[in-house]
């Protein structure tokens, strides 16, 4: 989230070419790639393993946090313009990666105080939100875009690669949960779009 602070104010000064409807769809593509993606990680993590799941989360989101600051070196406002969409596009699919998977071990471990541990993990989630542009608008006085985007890079990589590695491996062969849904006795699974159109 940190991104959609600097992006405004460098595109002015750096890319004047570029519409902030362009900046608009570039900063969207997070968004269209997270809600596409985060059904499939739903359906396909308990099969990779939960913790493999977050720790190739934590590269892909690190790996495209740094492709979006390195799109800075470029001179052609749409060759700056197509490689932040792609290292946007994939942040939000590296950033699904990891939420799906949190969530869910949230919920298997702690069954009896779900609604709780939830609640932390929203604060959690909150907290990162918040002080994230807060921290890039104080990082990009002494590092500049691209500077900013590779601490925030590596800043991903080692924490997340410290929690990744402090996760027991039992989450892995964690038990999915079902997918079938019982209504007044009847068990049937339901689709991404029966979900959607409920």
């Amino acid at each position: 989230m940190n991104v959609a602070a600097l992006l405004p104010a460098f595109t002015k000064e750096h890319f004047p070419g570029l519409s902030s409807a362009m900046n608009g769809i570039l900063l969207a593509g997070y968004q269209v790639t997270y809600f596409i993606s985060t059904p499939l990680v739903g359906k396909y993590c308990a099969s990779i393993g939960r913790k493999n799941c977050i720790g190739y989360g934590v590269v892909v989101l690190s790996m495209s946090t740094a492709t979006f600051g390195l799109a800075a070196l470029s001179t052609d406002q749409w060759l700056f313009w197509s490689i932040s969409f792609f290292a946007r596009c994939l942040q939000g699919f590296g950033d699904g990666m990891c939420y799906i998977p949190l969530i869910s071990l949230l919920t298997l471990e702690f069954p009896e105080k779900n609604e709780v541990y939830q609640g932390y993990g929203m604060m959690a989630l909150g907290i990162g939100y918040s002080s994230g542009p807060a921290l890039a608008a104080i990082s990009i006085r002494w590092c500049g875009y691209l500077g900013t985007n590779m601490f925030f890079a590596s800043l991903i990589l080692t924490i997340g690669a410290v929690g990744t590695v402090s996760m027991p491996e039992r989450i892995n062969k964690a038990p999915p949960k079902s997918e079938n849904v019982t209504v007044e006795g009847e068990s049937h699974s339901v689709s991404y779009f029966e979900f959607f159109k409920n």
